[in-house]
């Protein structure tokens, strides 16, 4: 097989988009999900966009985990306005599609975050 090369992306069985069209500008998204990323470095941190919000927590593998953030992104791309004592419902929401769309895994160790 001279000149293919066979990449594999990630473990077996696991879901997701390919953005690989979009960011080489050779596709486009045909509808907005949620976009989640669970990072169990830098003490864990969850994150979910939902449209034009990120919803996010930090430190997760401290004895005290950080508070939820909400930052509307289409208007706000430095995050300098934390919206979360505003919008409950977008927390609750990014808790629910964490908890929908993740797992315990070994790749990465890191519990869903609480509401609170």
């Amino acid at each position: 097989m001279r000149g293919k090369c066979k990449v594999s992306l990630g473990p077996a069985g696991l879901g997701g988009e390919n953005l690989w069209p979009v960011i080489t500008g050779k596709g486009s998204l045909t509808a907005r999900k949620p976009m989640v990323w669970v990072y169990p470095e830098y003490g864990g941190q969850a994150a979910v966009r939902i449209g034009g919000f990120k919803v996010l927590r930090r430190d997760l593998k401290t004895k005290k985990p950080g508070s939820w953030q909400v930052y509307d992104i289409s208007k706000d791309s430095a995050e300098a306005n934390n919206l979360a004592g505003q919008r409950q419902d977008l927390i609750d929401q990014a808790v629910a599609i964490l908890q929908a769309q993740t797992s315990d895994n070994r790749f990465f160790p890191l519990a869903v975050p609480a509401t609170r």
